[in-house]
């Protein structure tokens, strides 16, 4: 399964990673508001397929509205949060912190992410400086050293993991 992320900032920008054509499996699309509503149907896409609609009917809660500053919220090298922290039964969502100039070695995430940098940067060693607004994405087979930027980070965690995987 592919996993596909966009994010509407207030702005109404939307910043999008994912897959540039689906899989045999097809592709678990994810879409996130970082300030308004999302005026979207997807009905207004193209017709829901009945595989689709009968699957989601298994789903107790299979959207819903969350506030970032109600995630739960770990420091790298603490353990991550599990779906007892969501409030429906899409992707695992928290939130990571590093205060400024902090170093932390060995950061793993049990499953591909995407990080998304809500303030500061953040510097992953040998790699790249990610800073406010952008994203980076994560596997679950390599730990990575982290250091804060000057005025520290606080970015998202969005796993590629929902409550009930497709």
């Amino acid at each position: 399964m592919r996993f596909a992320l966009a994010i509407l900032d207030g702005l109404k920008r939307v910043i999008a990673y994912g897959p540039e054509e689906a899989g045999a499996e097809g592709v678990q699309f994810h879409l996130f508001s970082l300030g308004g509503d999302i005026g979207l149907n997807w009905a207004d896409l193209y017709d829901v397929p009945a595989e689709l609609t009968e699957r989601l009917a298994r789903f107790q809660a299979p959207s819903g509205r969350r506030c970032i500053d109600q995630m739960p919220s770990v420091i790298p090298g603490e353990s991550c949060p599990d779906w007892d922290a969501m409030p429906d039964e899409g992707p695992l969502i928290f939130r990571m912190a590093l205060a400024s100039d902090a170093h932390s070695s060995d950061v793993s995430v049990p499953f591909d992410a995407v990080w998304y940098v809500r303030s500061g940067s953040i510097e992953i060693v040998g790699e790249a400086t990610v800073g406010e607004g952008e994203f980076y994405c994560v596997s679950p087979d390599q730990s990575y050293s982290l250091t804060a930027g000057p005025k520290g980070a606080e970015w998202l965690v969005f796993s590629s993991r929902s409550l009930q995987p497709l």
